[in-house]
């Protein structure tokens, strides 16, 4: 019973891991330090992982974890 127990919490722990995400959080601005409303922020790899800049240039990106990410910054 307690070797079950032990492989059921190493199991379900490992699950959560491997698909544990994590956030980027930023804020864009330009060289006078004015937010950049509407800036797009995608992941360089898989451009449906992106967000849009918020009124103060603030943006949250969820990524999955335990990657390195390359993340592009789009303002026209």
């Amino acid at each position: 019973m307690k070797k079950t127990l032990l492989i059921l919490c190493l199991v379900w722990c490992s699950f959560v891991w491997i698909h544990a995400e994590g956030t980027l959080r930023g804020k864009i601005t330009d060289e006078n330090g004015e937010p950049l409303i509407g800036a797009i922020v995608v992941h360089k790899d898989q451009p449906t992982l992106g967000v849009v800049a918020g009124n103060d240039g603030s943006y949250n990106l969820k990524l999955p974890a335990r990657t390195v990410h390359t993340i592009l910054v789009k303002f026209v």
